[in-house]
């Protein structure tokens, strides 16, 4: 145990890791109380910055953005509909800008920001849709669906522009063309509860499901190989890079 973080009274949901000029390290959590906390992992993991939204329904994901414009912020979903995602500026007091627009159409599980054309915009992994928002102006670019439709609660960029998309409900992941709006792929694979989704080398996609994971094919548009774990729901996948073995999954 290299450190015990102290700050939060009840179980922590969101947990993430950032590093910011490739020199400043961070962690941000949020708990079921809906505090959040940033910790400074550069100076002995200090409690940062601490912002407690009341009135909101459980956060279910936060994103720490650097050097947009100049300046850093915070944002925070809720996995209710009717509430907006929030937006808060990274500094002392860390004051709220402004809610995303169109966030409180949403049940948001997972973000990813976007930069295209010099916008920075936010996609959001929602149950039945995939939307993508303007981070600072009130502006819709796209909202992406087609049936049948299930809970869309993971998702990777990569060729800067395809958004490869895990779905809870249905044996299968889709990639949408972000810059024409369409769906470019559907693989359907063997598996059920599909969940966190990684890319390895932009040509796999590795998928936590019920009893394992599965690697699949993106080029070719098929399972590669399934690995069962008994009685195992894999919700969480990482790629970690060992110093003996090389590149390992994480489950």
């Amino acid at each position: 145990l290299i450190n015990s973080l102290k700050g939060h009274k009840t179980g922590t949901n969101v947990i993430r890791y950032y590093i910011k000029d490739n020199k400043e390290e961070y962690i941000i959590s949020c708990d079921k109380n809906n505090l959040v906390i940033v910790w400074d992992i550069e100076n002995n993991y200090n409690n940062q910055y601490n912002i407690q939204i009341k009135d909101f329904g459980t956060i279910w994901d936060a994103l720490l953005l650097f050097n947009i414009f100049n300046k850093n912020y915070i944002l925070i979903s809720s996995y209710n509909k009717d509430e907006f995602t929030k937006l808060y500026e990274f500094k002392d007091k860390t004051p709220f800008i402004k809610n995303i627009y169109g966030t409180n159409e949403n049940n948001t599980a997972f973000m990813i920001p976007w930069i295209y054309k010099r916008k920075y915009y936010i996609i959001e992994c929602c149950y039945y849709k995939i939307a993508i928002n303007n981070l600072l102006n009130d502006e819709c670019y796209a909202n992406l669906s087609m049936n049948p439709e299930g809970k869309h609660c993971c998702a990777y960029i990569y060729n800067d522009n395809y958004l490869c998309v895990s779905d809870l409900d249905n044996n299968y992941i889709r990639i949408w063309d972000l810059v024409n709006k369409e769906m470019y792929k559907q693989i359907n694979y063997d598996g059920i509860r599909g969940r966190e989704i990684i890319p390895w080398n932009n040509k796999y996609a590795i998928l936590g499901c019920e009893g394992g994971f599965d690697i699949i094919d993106l080029e070719e548009g098929k399972l590669l190989k399934k690995i069962k774990l008994d009685n195992t729901y894999v919700e969480g996948v990482k790629k970690i890079r060992g110093n003996k073995l090389g590149e390992c999954i994480m489950i």
